[in-house]
């Protein structure tokens, strides 16, 4: 359930690695064909987008970076870094550009955030991660709502 991102061995991060940068490559690759989908699977099917070969895509992708992460890290902050950064980036962005960039710099500083409050005050680091992701939150749909004022 809990996991601890401070005890992965060389092999689980070696393959977080790896997942990482296939990740980062398939994103990069595929950006429109991901961004079209995202927005309206209609208008991508015209587009002739494979939509569903995508859809699998997609799929598989998260199922291998959810596993991987369970095992490496436990449930409650692999849940916690794939939403979060993600709800959190919405509450400001304004294209799927910078929801992506948005979210990868949250997440990035909410784990370099998380282990170092985890040490100086020496609470548990997953938990320490996941409310750094909630106090993001806050901030960021605090940010929205005086935006719209």
């Amino acid at each position: 359930l809990f996991g601890s991102i401070l005890v992965i061995s060389d092999l689980e991060l070696i393959f977080s690695v790896i997942l990482s940068l296939i990740v980062v490559i398939v994103i990069l690759l595929f950006y429109n064909d991901l961004f079209a989908i995202s927005y309206d699977e209609d208008f991508a099917k015209t587009m002739g987008i494979n939509v569903k070969g995508m859809n699998y895509l997609v799929a598989v992708l998260t199922s291998i970076t959810v596993v991987l992460g369970i095992r490496v890290v436990g449930t409650m902050l692999i849940s916690s870094m794939i939403i979060f950064p993600t709800i959190t980036a919405l509450q400001i962005s304004n294209s799927f550009k910078s929801t992506i960039f948005i979210s990868v710099i949250l997440a990035i500083t909410s784990v370099i955030f998380g282990v170092f409050m985890s040490f100086i005050y020496d609470f548990p680091t997953g938990a320490t991660i996941v409310m750094i992701n909630s106090i993001y939150f806050v901030i960021f749909l605090a940010i929205k709502k005086l935006r719209l004022e």
